[in-house]
C-alpha cells in the first residue's frame, strides 16, 4: 500500500534524485521563465536547512510516486502549511490527502495554501480545498 511519509531533512540526499524530476517540473510550471534565479538546488537547500518540509508519496516497492515541499508559515490565529512545490500523485486520492495533512498536523499546521493554476485549482478542489484568492505580483 502507498503512503505519504515526510523525510527528513538530513535524508534528503538520500531521495533527491527521485524527487529532483518533481521538485523541477514545478518550478518550470510556477516559474514560467519569471524566476529563474531560485531552482531545484534552492527548494533543496531549503529542506536541509529546515525552511521547507518535504513529503514524499512511497509506493509498495519504496519507489517515489510523488513528492510535495511546505513551508509552515504561522499567522496570529493560523498556522499555515504552504504548498511551495507539488508532483506526482501525492493528492491522488482522499486516503494520500488525509495522510498528508495528519503529518502537517503534527507541525501544528491548521491549514493547507498553494498558488495553482487554474486546471489545478479545479482537480484540488475535488478533494476539499476552496478558493480563496487570486495572486498578483509585480517586481519592484
Amino acid at each position: 500500500m502507498s503512503r505519504v511519509m515526510q523525510v527528513r531533512p538530513r535524508d534528503c540526499h538520500r531521495v533527491w534524485n527521485e524527487v529532483e524530476p518533481f521538485v523541477t517540473a514545478a518550478l518550470d510550471e510556477a516559474n514560467t521563465g519569471r524566476r529563474p534565479e531560485y531552482g531545484p538546488d534552492n527548494v533543496r537547500s531549503d529542506i536541509v536547512l529546515g525552511r521547507q518540509h518535504l513529503f514524499c508519496l512511497f509506493g509498495d516497492d519504496d519507489k517515489i510516486l510523488g513528492s510535495a515541499t511546505v513551508s509552515i508559515v504561522d499567522y496570529a490565529f493560523a498556522s499555515v502549511a504552504v504548498v511551495t512545490t507539488i508532483g506526482g500523485r501525492i493528492f491522488a486520492d482522499k486516503e494520500k490527502l488525509e495522510q498528508f495533512e495528519h503529518l502537517l498536523r503534527l507541525h501544528g499546521a491548521t491549514k493547507i495554501q498553494g498558488f495553482v493554476r487554474p486546471s489545478v485549482k479545479r482537480l484540488w478542489g475535488r478533494v476539499g480545498f476552496t478558493s480563496t484568492a487570486e495572486m498578483v505580483e509585480k517586481e519592484i
